[in-house]
């Protein structure tokens, strides 16, 4: 805001910047602590979990801000020294006119909105548990898709996942959430297999949309391996890593419950070390009852 928006306006009427906002802690405030909050939160930050819901919460100082200042202005009292009523340019509706200045919130609101939607992050988590074999292994984890395409054939979500060189990929439900979406499937599966090996596990949505089925066939044609409650095992370095995949719970009404699926793997290949891909983050009890030693998950829409 500060240099798209009110940097600019100060310069039609006149004034230089240096005047107005050349001062050190003037630099630091609107330009040294935003990029600062930035990179906190894409090297550091916590983005487990984040929905659309998120993007919602994040708006509500802002709105409730935005309230403040529109009651305020209505007093008459100037802010501080200066002589304006409304803190931004953008917000004075009787200077823009009704129209404008609800064309200039909603834009701000709709762009918020699409980036939310439409942006690709991703956070690098270290596993330092994990066998010595393995070290340096990468797994990009892909959850909650429902369906969206991020350009044609999903190219730019394929380009990103590539970019982050994985070993292997996990998909961890939630593909998508209709019949119809089956269409795109081709593609992102083609894509990710040959990005790297690629394992896949149902969510709750694709039971629920009748699809699950179907859908693991279609994958499986197009070389992504799916773990219907069975497991395969991994070797590296002179370690072994069991990958374990449970469908969802809205699956087949006799599946096996995740400690059981666990106890087959140690039964069978003894004190190995497990990597769980299960939908449900919020079954996250289960899963440490059942010992697993590092689960995968999606269900919140930002993976755990």
């Amino acid at each position: 805001i500060y240099h798209f928006v009110l940097v600019p306006d100060a310069r039609r009427r006149g004034k230089k910047f240096a005047d107005f906002g050349g001062s050190f802690g003037n630099l630091c405030v609107h330009y040294g602590t935003p990029w600062l909050v930035v990179g906190q939160w894409l090297l550091w930050g916590n983005k487990a979990g984040l929905t659309a819901a998120s993007a919602a919460r994040w708006l509500v100082l802002p709105l409730a801000y935005f309230v403040y200042a529109m009651l305020r202005a209505r007093t008459g009292r100037p802010i501080g020294h200066t002589k304006l009523l409304y803190p931004y340019p953008f917000m004075d509706p009787e200077k823009l006119g009704v129209k404008k200045f609800c064309l200039s919130v909603t834009a701000v609101l709709v762009g918020f909105f699409w980036w939310q939607q439409n942006g690709l992050s991703s956070e690098t988590l270290s596993v330092p548990a994990a066998p010595d074999g393995f070290a340096g292994t990468r797994i990009a984890v892909v959850s909650d898709l429902h369906g969206k395409e991020f350009g044609e054939d999903n190219e730019r979500l394929l380009d990103y996942i590539r970019d982050l060189e994985p070993d292997c990929i996990a998909v961890v439900g939630d593909l998508l959430h209709e019949e119809a979406q089956l269409a795109m499937v081709p593609a992102v599966a083609r894509g990710l297999a040959a990005i790297a090996p690629t394992y896949y596990v149902t969510g709750n949505h694709e039971w629920a949309a009748g699809v699950a089925p179907q859908l693991e066939e279609l994958l499986t044609d197009y070389g992504v391996t799916v773990l219907s409650n069975e497991y395969v095992m991994l070797e590296q370095g002179g370690d072994r890593i069991a990958l374990v995949g449970a469908e969802d719970p809205n699956g087949y009404a006799d599946q096996p419950t995740v400690a059981q699926l666990l106890d087959q793997v140690r039964a069978e290949q003894g004190a190995v070390y497990t990597i769980l891909l299960s939908h449900r983050n919020n079954h996250y009890a289960q899963y440490a009852e059942a010992r697993a030693d590092l689960t995968l998950s999606g269900h919140a829409h930002g993976g755990l």
